[in-house]
């Protein structure tokens, strides 16, 4: 099973009558890691899944059909996501790393 992630950002609107609105967004969403090409098999690229985005406020609220569907198709947010994705794992995998070493270290100076 794929592990739900969870991004925060922001949205900006331009409003009929010529001011701004800026919306708080919850997202959350799946990752899968691409593969390079090697001489087996055909590389494959970086997927993302948007579940589900919320509207932050007061209330949480699921955003209307129409903006989940330019979410979900922002090339920008696709690749950022993936780019936050790809950091968090890995941070995960060089924590127990960094605590060993950390351990290490304090032993040596006892």
């Amino acid at each position: 099973m794929m592990r739900i992630r969870v991004f925060k950002t922001t949205l900006g609107f331009d409003l009929d009558h010529g001011g701004q609105h800026e919306v708080r967004l919850i997202l959350l969403y799946t990752f899968e890691a691409g593969r390079p090409a090697d001489r087996g098999n055909s590389g494959c690229a970086d997927t993302v899944e948007i579940v589900s985005a919320k509207i932050a406020g007061i209330v949480e609220a699921d955003v209307p059909d129409w903006l989940m569907s330019v979410i979900a198709t922002d090339a920008t947010l696709l690749t950022t996501l993936c780019a936050v994705a790809r950091d968090n794992d890995r941070a995960d995998e060089a924590e127990p790393a960094q605590r060993e070493q950390d351990g290490h270290e304090l032993r040596r100076a006892a």
